[in-house]
């Protein structure tokens, strides 16, 4: 008897994430090859790698804490991105980015 592989909600959201993440990783990656303006080091895939692999979890814990506030999770999770990311790549609020 074959027996069906099955994924569990963590391991399929996982899945997700990584997915998720590396078609981000893809956006920057292929603009490198047809513009000379984007130009991305291995530190700043790996930095935006381990931000976008930190926020998704944070989102999957806190929808899965908070089932009822699936929206206001989203929202805070991208606006902490946004924010984090703004940062580290120009300097918006502070020097951290320069």
């Amino acid at each position: 008897m074959i027996q069906k592989r099955t994924f569990t909600p963590i391991k399929q959201n996982l899945v997700y994430l990584i997915c998720g993440t590396l078609l981000v990783l893809l956006i920057p990656l292929t603009a490198m090859q047809f513009s000379s303006e984007v130009k991305w080091s291995p530190w700043d895939f790996l930095v935006m790698a381990l931000l976008c692999v930190t926020m998704g979890g944070l989102f999957i814990v806190a929808s899965h804490k908070f089932p009822n506030n699936k929206l206001f999770s989203a929202l805070l999770t991208l606006c902490v991105f946004i924010y984090i990311w703004a940062e580290l790549s120009v300097g918006v609020f502070t020097s951290i980015g320069h």
